[in-house]
């Protein structure tokens, strides 16, 4: 499946998640990069739009709100509440402590610290969002109340760790070479655009088709995600009374325009919209 026509407000993380969060564009909010400098999980982000956004309204609508997996870059810092610090308006929180990562980390358990190790049966982070969300559900099964769940697995972000069981598919494919592939960028473009390196040498070539790769395993452990999700609603008799939406905070570059991997050079808004 592909969302040919799928945009966000920005293409870095921590401001296209508070966008989300708020329904505002970043400027508004403000929210200006991934940092507590910049507004990401900062005591002014807290204090101010974090009181105000879906959770909140729906918990007071009368909806039961339940959150796992990455939340914002720098949540769990110690100068800005560590994992006690859990938001207002969600009824379970399971919230990933920093950024992206697959295994060995760390989670707010509705305020307390759990950690998970390498253990690819019990700590892969797609799967165990996974479990938390089918046992919120199987819990919920005869609640009268209307629920909200985000799930949020890091997948296919940034260190691209796929699980186990799928670590070995995909072999011979490659990531795709559209027009902007390899492409000597001219005076016409950004300066940003500019200082990447052309060509991209071979080892280079090869690491961006590896982090393809790797992508597309990850993302199979967020469709078994999906599948255990909407077989749960079912079960439960609940599908047929569920909306669901799926979205990403961004997307990346993989040689567009030369740039590797980071979603936020100017590159004609291809972060933006490659989610």
């Amino acid at each position: 499946m592909q969302f040919t026509n799928a945009y966000v407000t920005s293409p870095l993380c921590c401001p296209s998640r508070s966008s989300i969060l708020t329904g505002r564009y970043i400027h508004n909010i403000p929210m200006r990069n991934n940092t507590l400098a910049g507004n990401c999980s900062s005591r002014a982000w807290q204090q101010g739009p974090e009181r105000n956004t879906l959770a909140t309204h729906l918990k007071n609508a009368g909806y039961t709100t339940f959150y796992a997996g990455k939340y914002l870059n720098q949540y769990g810092r110690h100068s800005v509440g560590g994992v006690r610090h859990v938001p207002p308006g969600w009824s379970e929180w399971q919230a990933l402590v920093g950024n992206s990562v697959y295994y060995n980390y760390s989670l707010s358990n509705n305020g307390k610290l759990e950690h998970h190790g390498r253990d690819p049966d019990k700590d892969y982070l797609t799967d165990v969002i996974t479990k938390k969300a089918t046992d919120f559900l199987q819990r919920n099964e005869n609640s009268s109340r209307p629920f909200f769940m985000f799930l949020a697995p890091p997948a296919p972000h940034q260190p691209f760790t796929p699980p186990a069981r799928y670590r070995n598919l995909f072999n011979d494919i490659t990531a795709p070479r559209t027009p902007s592939f390899n492409t000597s960028c001219n005076n016409t473009k950004h300066w940003l655009v500019r200082k990447a390196i052309y060509p991209i040498p071979e080892p280079v070539r090869n690491w961006i088709d590896e982090s393809y790769r790797n992508r597309w395993r990850a993302m199979l452990a967020v469709d078994d995600l999906v599948a255990a999700v909407m077989d749960t609603l079912a079960a439960t008799h609940k599908l047929d009374n569920t909306f669901v939406f799926f979205m990403s905070d961004n997307g990346y570059h993989l040689g567009l325009f030369n740039d590797i991997t980071a979603p936020r050079t100017p590159s004609f808004n291809t972060s933006c919209n490659n989610v």
